[in-house]
């Protein structure tokens, strides 16, 4: 839904719910309309199947054990940063993520939960965060969207997830597995600490830290 204001209502028409935006960007659900969220993406059962909403099922969030979807190629960008793209560096309130997979930092799983707080960190000297920023804003009629508006960057370990099952079915192909600074590498929520974001390199799965206004890492986001 992008940055909205504390108490905007919205209907998600995704899990046929009303919705209202939280003072930490996160969204609050007030009741079902219907007969509450529909199942899932269909006729994907599969690591690697391409579900018939066009996302592919990327394997399970470490973030509860659910299924998570991936889009099927990367956000066009090429520069793509993860805070404004300055030095006005900020070490965030969210716990920082500091091993490598499996973190033991919440943050290093939560990636819904992070994209969600750095939405709606406004008051932070180097808002808007970018990369976050794209994958919230990822929404119907937009191709890329698929039919759905709950799109996220994902945290270090659902990154990982991607990175394993990276040549499984259709994500074959999909990823930039050159190896090569900076596209090679894949941007996540999870921060590492006041200058630096946890990023994953996609040709052997090194996971490390890059400076936030670095430009022109790869994004791919999820949904569960």
């Amino acid at each position: 839904m992008g940055n909205k204001p504390t108490g905007y209502v919205f209907y998600n028409a995704d899990y046929d719910a009303i919705q209202v935006c939280e003072s930490d960007g996160s969204w609050q659900a007030l009741g079902t309309v219907g007969d509450g969220p529909p199942p899932g993406p269909t006729n994907c059962s599969n690591i690697g199947d391409t579900c018939d909403d066009g996302s592919i099922y990327a394997g399970l969030s470490p973030d509860g054990g659910v299924p998570m979807y991936t889009t099927a190629a990367d956000a066009p960008s090429s520069t793509i940063t993860w805070n404004d793209g300055t030095g006005n560096y900020t070490d965030m309130s969210i716990e920082n993520c500091t091993d490598d997979s499996p973190g033991t930092a919440a943050t290093c799983q939560t990636g819904e939960t992070n994209t969600a707080f750095l939405v709606g960190a406004n008051g932070e000297p180097d808002y808007p965060f970018a990369a976050a920023e794209y994958c919230d804003g990822l929404e119907p009629p937009d191709a890329a969207a698929l039919g759905h508006g709950d799109w996220y960057l994902p945290a270090l370990d659902e990154l990982n997830v991607l990175y394993i099952n990276k040549n499984t079915g259709d994500l074959n192909g999909t990823f930039n597995e050159t190896g090569s600074y900076p596209a090679g590498y894949y941007w996540s929520s999870s921060e590492g600490s006041f200058s630096n974001a946890r990023v994953q390199m996609f040709n052997d799965g090194t996971q490390d830290y890059d400076i936030k206004s670095s430009s022109g890492l790869s994004v791919r986001c999820v949904r569960r």
